[in-house]
């Protein structure tokens, strides 16, 4: 089977079982990848199984340990109830640098 595999991340994409890649090329350019990312690869069905698995575990896995590093819902709760604005303000940073540190990860 041939899978489009993006060159710069390695992250898999759309398969297809034909030799004709044109459309896998044609799909990703529409889907705005660059020709510097398309690369076409072959893999048997269960390689593709196997190393689509653990893309989506590791996705996982990145996702959890981003969410662990938020700091309590209820710090910012117990600001509010309290009028500490300090407090609030804390928790917005705090949920910042998160997101500083550890950015989403764009699947592209």
């Amino acid at each position: 089977m041939k899978v489009f595999q993006n060159k710069l991340t390695g992250r898999l994409g759309e398969t297809q079982f034909s030799d004709d890649v044109d459309v896998l090329i044609r799909n990703a350019k529409s889907g705005g990848f660059t020709d510097a990312e398309i690369s076409i690869v072959d893999m048997t069905t269960a390689e593709y199984k196997v190393a689509s698995a653990l893309q989506d575990f590791n996705d996982l896995d990145y996702k959890q340990q981003r969410a662990r590093k938020y700091p309590p819902a209820t710090d910012y709760l117990d600001g509010i109830v309290k009028s500490d604005q300090v407090q609030i303000q804390k928790y917005i940073d705090d949920c910042k640098a998160v997101k500083v540190k550890y950015p989403k990860i764009l699947i592209k």
